[in-house]
């Protein structure tokens, strides 16, 4: 590398300095994480040349696996029995390493924990290192890291990261993912409209699709029972195979009371996930172990898909139309037949007609208000259509595509949508919209709707549907 460049003159612009060419990185320069690995490389080769030495002993739960290190990032993990010639090996590898690569240990950034040793060997181990000591349990990355199982004090920084481990820490997290779905916000102090088991449901077998995150712990923790099933090389599986296992196979093997319980519990789970394996293959086939596959096979339904979902949730359906045509047809709604039961309320008659007992039905089915809405709709469509109007007959219309029965479907759905928004009203402010203007209003969440669309993706015929109708 020459020790000065100089600029050429181009087109309006001309350059006559100089620069001076220096060399090295700067932090956030693409090439540092490149040379650090290369430095990293490095540093594991000369520690694989420890257990060479005549004075380096292993630490004894390292020594099958004949693990001196492990690298995390820009942080290392060194391993050896608690005696001085090990201790000194190391710090001699580290010399040869600055010497070659001019990167130091940095005393006030490294800690040592000693276990089992006497006085006077732990004090010349830390006079001779310069390390502080540490004990059990610590704090990595602000998580606990100790020998013994962790408390749920212990996982509050894992519920902010959704770190999912134990029970309780389960239920928080489900309860701030339910909070969520009710309030808005991490807090909700009612009971929720439809359980949790159901809204984890698939949305064909009447659920929400949402994660559950105890059963979906359960399947992370199943990737490692794959691993150790399919024995891949990974060195924690390796860890396993020697500390634990000693060659068994895993579905013959079932873990003493001295396990670690971080252990026990992923032999838990190798029970559950038994029937799962055949001949050691997941489900019998070839095919690698997903956590989402795990999810879906504990999961798994037996029961009868509801026929409402296509309806529920149609593409042309706002998203907050599909959320009460949900709540509709699990028939979850506060009406006033609901909340007399719960004794909230004494006054069960409609809020819109006055006419009958407000129930589902009743609001969504049978009122005069809503019948005289779904007149309007129909007189604007120019649709004639007997008896009682549904999202379910409007699917089943002749002489209609398919795009426009799925239209159709949305702007019932968001009638009944607008129905409850003016009960809600009539109930607390005495104000009811007028079933034209509750029209204009479905006309206008379904233009905004289908402005979505790619135009360019409709058939003619739909295209000058919805244009005859103003909703293009």
């Amino acid at each position: 590398m020459c020790d000065y460049y100089y600029i050429l003159s181009c087109s309006e612009w001309s350059f006559s300095w100089f620069f001076k060419g220096k060399r090295g990185l700067r932090q956030g320069d693409p090439l540092s994480p490149l040379l650090f690995t290369l430095c990293m490389e490095y540093l594991s080769r000369l520690l694989e040349k420890v257990c060479i030495g005549p004075h380096f002993s292993y630490h004894s739960l390292c020594r099958g696996l004949k693990l001196t290190h492990l690298m995390f990032a820009d942080d290392l993990l060194l391993f050896c029995k608690g005696n001085i010639p090990s201790v000194c090996t190391f710090m001699e590898f580290f010399s040869c390493f600055d010497g070659a690569s001019g990167l130091q240990i940095s005393n006030e950034k490294s800690d040592i924990i000693l276990n089992g040793l006497q006085p006077d060997i732990e004090a010349e181990i830390l006079a001779y290192t310069g390390f502080k000591k540490w004990t059990l349990p610590f704090k990595y990355l602000g998580v606990q890291i100790s020998h013994k199982r962790l408390t749920k004090i212990d996982c509050n920084v894992l519920v902010d990261r959704m770190i999912k481990r134990i029970r309780g820490v389960m239920d928080r997290i489900q309860a701030l993912c339910r909070n969520f779905l009710w309030e808005g916000n991490d807090t909700y102090s009612k009971a929720p409209l439809v359980a949790w088991k159901t809204i984890c449901k698939n949305k064909d077998h009447g659920g929400l699709g949402l994660i559950d995150s105890r059963v979906w712990n359960i399947a992370a923790v199943g990737k490692l029972v794959w691993w150790i099933v399919s024995k891949k090389d990974h060195m924690c599986i390796k860890w396993i195979d020697k500390i634990y296992m000693k060659g068994k196979e895993l579905h013959d093997y079932n873990p003493s009371n001295s396990s670690s319980w971080a252990w026990r519990k992923i032999c838990e789970v190798k029970n559950i996930f038994k029937e799962a394996y055949i001949d050691n293959k997941w489900l019998g086939k070839d095919g690698e172990y997903s956590i989402s596959a795990g999810y879906d096979w504990l999961m798994q339904d037996p029961g009868v898909k509801v026929p409402w979902s296509t309806i529920v949730w149609n593409r042309f359906n706002v998203h907050k139309h599909s959320f009460i045509a949900w709540l509709i047809k699990h028939e979850r709604l506060l009406t006033p037949d609901r909340l007399l039961k719960m004794g909230i309320v004494m006054q069960t008659n409609c809020y819109l007609c006055g006419e009958d007992i407000e129930d589902h039905e009743h609001l969504f089915v049978k009122c005069r208000y809503i019948n005289q809405c779904y007149s309007k709709l129909l007189e604007w469509l120019n649709i004639s259509l007997e008896g009682e109007v549904s999202a379910e007959r409007m699917l089943k219309l002749r002489k209609c595509s398919g795009f426009v029965r799925l239209v159709l479907c949305a702007m019932v759905t968001a009638i009944q949508y607008q129905v409850w928004t003016v009960r809600n009203l009539c109930r607390h402010e005495q104000y009811v919209i007028n079933p034209s203007k509750l029209v204009a209003n479905v006309q206008r969440d379904c233009r905004l709707k289908l402005m979505q669309c790619q135009v360019e993706t409709l058939k003619q015929g739909d295209v000058v549907w919805c244009k005859q109708r103003g909703l293009l």
